[in-house]
């Protein structure tokens, strides 16, 4: 083995953590049940039900039962709050569950999110 190989596997776990590190913002898990409607799709007026997992300052990731096309606008809607969102990714996590990262947009209301440990 050269030095560079042995270089490059060295190197790898600090590679991951610089990829860890690139969030700015902190997260929470959040257990809060949601409608999502999508805006600019013929699935415009139809509310499929969603579960908010996890919020940040400027996201969401919910999982739904639909893929989600990155670049669409879907509102979040629960209780008296309607969050609008652009779809960043989305990913397949079982038969018919799929998580989608969210990047708000607009809020409208003050609903708080239930959180993973019960507190608002």
């Amino acid at each position: 083995m050269d030095s560079s190989s042995r270089l490059k596997i060295l190197s790898f776990p600090s590679d991951i953590k610089t990829l860890k590190d690139r969030r700015t913002e902190l997260r929470f898990g959040v257990d809060q049940p949601a409608f999502v409607c999508f805006r600019n799709s013929r699935r415009k007026h139809k509310e499929i039900p969603a579960q908010i997992v996890e919020a940040s300052k400027s996201g969401l990731r919910i999982t739904l039962g639909v893929p989600v096309k990155a670049g669409s606008v879907i509102e979040v809607k629960w209780d008296s709050s309607v969050i609008t969102a652009e779809a960043r990714h989305c990913r397949q996590t079982g038969p018919q569950t799929y998580s989608v990262g969210l990047k708000i947009s607009e809020v409208v209301g003050h609903a708080k999110l239930r959180t993973q440990s019960g507190a608002a």
